[in-house]
């Protein structure tokens, strides 16, 4: 009889095991998902910013850990930071999209950027880490299907990982972008 019992626990500890890996991933930090692309159409200077939103879904700061790019493919990371979303006096959000020269095209935003490893985000707030790429040599297109953001949650004991699925291009031409 104590073996049935044990038995029929077993059912219940699996369920609210996976019930608890479940609520785990949760993600703590939203980012784009899969559907918006970004191109910069090459011409001159190659080299360009690009900025995927982010937003702090819970109660709690989050401090980001790393950036990095995922599927890429004719693309060279050149640069990572993070910038908080801006109010200006008029009640507009300035977040960053995109820029050639960060810091001549967007000073209030290069005013205000910051390293991404320690930089923390709020509940609630909006933040964007900034990719600053390149076509890599010989190659005519740049294109970036994903973003790697990593952190952590304060009190939490792992770090966690978000994708952005901001498809980012530098192309020539970008009317020939599929």
């Amino acid at each position: 009889m104590t073996a049935r019992r044990r038995y029929r626990a077993l059912p219940g500890v699996v369920i609210a095991s996976l019930l608890c890996a479940c609520s785990a991933s949760i993600p703590e930090l939203r980012a784009p998902e899969a559907g918006d692309t970004v191109c910069h159409q090459a011409g001159g200077e190659d080299a360009h910013w690009f900025g995927s939103p982010l937003r702090n879904v819970t109660e709690r700061p989050i401090t980001l850990t790393g950036a990095r790019l995922g599927d890429a493919n004719g693309a060279t990371l050149l640069d990572t930071v993070a910038i908080p979303e801006i109010t200006q006096p008029n009640g507009d959000h300035l977040l960053l999209g995109t820029a050639g020269d960060l810091e001549k095209d967007e000073p209030e935003l290069w005013a205000v950027h910051q390293k991404v490893a320690g930089f923390k985000i709020q509940p609630g707030q909006n933040a964007a880490v900034g990719f600053r790429i390149t076509r890599s040599n010989g190659q005519d297109t740049a294109d970036v299907t994903t973003q790697t953001i990593t952190y952590r949650a304060d009190g939490a004991p792992t770090e966690h990982t978000v994708t952005s699925r901001l498809r980012l291009i530098i192309t020539a031409d970008c009317d020939t972008v599929e």
